[in-house]
């Protein structure tokens, strides 16, 4: 019978078998392919991936999870997603916001993985399902501005700290998406990102925009992260790049809670 709780996914797992939940690796499955194809990894990258979800469980407890009251279903124009709003916060006071770019369109599990950091910071957060690897850019950046525009409508929303946040493919679409969206999204956080959307755009990035790059000691994107924090860095950009142990594999929820509390105090 499963003996362990996924500290990211919040799912069982016997840990005799397999050394992460069913999601972690899918998770490792899609990063073979990035957001566009750009980079491309084997039997290697994809051991990397699970030795990384598996460091990256070691000493840690599953998230708190969101009360139902907390998340909800959403349907704003052709698209679906899930939205957190933190229990307790006044509909009527400003909200930071950041909007999720999940690489397999998982709104529901990337929301759910940020609310506990979200609500201690009384922040909301979004993500569209119909967002993920392999969609069109444009498309992308119509489906994130409608989300923003149906977050707006609903809830106050301090439009200085309006953020994009995701991880590997989701991570890139992230800091494209804040930087062609700069006039709206302040920046971005970037969880195991590539360089591919700054050569399409980097041109575009803006010194007062943000940038919070997370990698991990043996994620095969770490080269790029690095890459791009100097990138970003050269731009004038604000911007960190922190590092953890593990592979390819998302920010747990105290290292959500860091990058965020680094883009509120920037």
């Amino acid at each position: 019978m499963p003996t362990s709780v996924c500290p990211i996914h919040g799912l069982r797992y016997d840990p005799a078998i397999t050394a992460g939940c069913s999601r972690c690796h899918a998770a490792s499955a899609t990063a073979a392919t990035t957001r566009r194809s750009f980079l491309a990894f084997g039997a290697v990258g994809v051991s990397l991936a699970a030795a990384g979800v598996a460091v990256a469980q070691r000493g840690t407890s599953p998230p708190p999870v969101p009360p139902a009251s907390e998340l909800t279903d959403i349907q704003f124009g052709m698209h679906h997603g899930v939205l957190f709003e933190p229990a307790g916060t006044p509909r009527t006071r400003p909200c930071p916001l950041i909007v999720l770019f999940d690489p397999a369109g998982d709104a529901r599990g990337i929301v759910a993985r940020y609310a506990p950091a979200a609500r201690a910071h009384g922040w909301l957060a979004a993500s569209c399902s119909d967002v993920r690897n392999g969609t069109p850019d444009e498309d992308d950046d119509r489906a994130m501005n409608e989300l923003l525009s149906y977050v707006g409508a609903r809830r106050r929303v301090d439009q200085r700290r309006v953020f994009s946040g995701g991880h590997s493919g989701g991570a890139c679409g992230a800091y494209r998406f804040a930087i062609v969206s700069s006039a709206s999204v302040a920046g971005a956080i970037v969880e195991c990102g590539h360089m591919g959307p700054w050569r399409e755009v980097g041109d575009r990035a803006i010194a007062s925009s943000r940038f919070y790059l997370f990698t991990r000691l043996n994620d095969f994107n770490r080269p790029a992260t690095r890459a791009l924090q100097q990138a970003m860095a050269a731009k004038g950009c604000r911007v960190t790049e922190v590092e953890a142990p593990g592979g390819h594999a998302p920010m747990t929820s105290d290292q959500v809670d860091a990058a965020l509390r680094w883009m509120e105090a920037v």
